[in-house]
């Protein structure tokens, strides 16, 4: 095993020291000094303007995700999520919308409210419609009485119909 490595080493720096010399086996043109003659020893280059480009790049992993922070929302009143315009993982802030409910149950509550309203005001001897809240108690306790004597008439007696 010590002698692989050994080989290996010597193989990969001799790859290395191939590739330090000078190119197409020639040696390089040089002056009677020892240094290379600076007009032949350049190489022709082609330059290019760097430019900004956008870099197209998939990247596939297995994994989970999680987030950096996690909220528990609650709402202050029950009901049906109708739209949810943020998804897992977006980046809410102060004030933003982040779910919107069904307002179908809260509209039938409100006009369930407004008919028990104009109910209530008939049975004052109120306008159901009207704005004005004066209210004639006497008329009301008058009329009140007169229907509740009016129904003990309408009772039949339990002897006059009672037969053996």
């Amino acid at each position: 095993m010590k002698a692989i490595k050994t080989a290996l080493v010597i193989f990969l720096g001799s790859i290395v020291l191939t590739g330090c010399g000078p190119a197409s086996g020639t040696a390089a043109p040089s002056d009677p000094s020892g240094r290379a003659k600076p007009a032949d020893s350049l190489r022709k280059v082609t330059t290019v303007t760097a430019m900004e480009m956008p870099l197209e790049q998939l990247i596939v992993v297995t994994g989970t995700l999680g987030a950096e922070q996690e909220i528990i929302l609650g709402m202050k009143v029950a009901g049906r999520i109708s739209e949810l315009p943020v998804d897992l993982g977006s980046v809410v802030q102060k004030g933003d919308v982040i779910a919107k409910l069904d307002t179908t149950d809260f509209e039938l509550r409100v006009r369930q409210s407004a008919a028990a309203l104009e109910q209530a005001r008939v049975r004052l001897g109120l306008s159901p419609t009207g704005t004005n809240e004066d209210v004639d108690l006497e008329k009301n306790i008058a009329g009140a009485r007169s229907s509740r004597h009016h129904g003990r008439d309408q009772i039949p007696s339990r002897s006059s119909h009672t037969t053996f």
